[in-house]
């Protein structure tokens, strides 16, 4: 009997062990593997926060990938999503929440292009002011960029077209101006709402025809 019973408890310890020493390894892998540019350009926009939120009270310390609202790739530790929607969608679903606490009003920096890995971007409804980053384009890997109801100005950058993964763009009320973007993997252009509150906004696929000098630069 005491001979079946070691027989039994000796292989299933060693699978215990070996699991349990997968799962150290895991964890030690992940919380090291943060990207120290891309921290760094997280924190950058921190910093020009005028009211952050109170759930960026997590972004401290060196492991950007267990902040809240961001998201990393296990396996090579880029910076995969960056979540700041205000969470609330109307005063019936916050009850007297004070609203003003989930305000960012900042300018959207230009340092979040850095994050070269990043997959999807949210930053609607956070009374973000300024233009879109010129170089927004080098988010190639970008698949779903949310900018909805916020104080942009100016021109949607040409480069957007160059992030070929974009398969879903919101840009409903930011008061755009100029070319509306265009791309075969722009799949959700076909939905007119995402261009609403943009009066400014024209050419195809909107109804509104550019004046010719945004032809032009359409054609360079």
């Amino acid at each position: 009997m005491a001979s079946y019973f070691y027989a039994g408890f000796v292989p299933t310890l060693l699978r215990a062990l070996l699991v349990i020493q997968v799962l150290e390894f895991s964890h030690s892998k992940a919380s090291t593997n943060c990207i120290g540019a891309e921290r760094e350009a997280i924190l950058n926009f921190k910093r020009r926060l005028t009211k952050p939120s109170r759930h960026l009270l997590s972004w401290t310390g060196d492991h950007c990938c267990k902040w809240e609202g961001v998201k990393s790739s296990e396996e090579i530790g880029h910076v995969s999503k960056l979540h700041l929607r205000n969470p609330c969608d109307g005063l019936e679903k916050c009850g007297l929440r004070d609203l003003s606490s989930n305000a960012l009003d900042a300018l959207i920096s230009e340092g979040l292009t850095r994050l070269a890995r990043l997959q999807n971007l949210n930053l609607s409804r956070k009374n973000l002011i300024g233009k879109i980053p010129s170089d927004i384009g080098d988010l190639r890997h970008l698949e779903s960029l949310d900018l909805s109801k916020n104080k942009l100005l100016g021109e949607i950058p040409p480069s957007i077209s160059n992030s070929d993964f974009l398969g879903r763009l919101e840009i409903s009320f930011t008061d755009l101006l100029g070319l509306a973007p265009s791309g075969s993997h722009l799949s959700t252009l076909e939905d007119q709402s995402v261009f609403r509150g943009n009066d400014g906004l024209c050419g195809a696929p909107l109804v509104k025809v550019c004046p010719r000098d945004d032809h032009n630069k359409m054609d360079r």
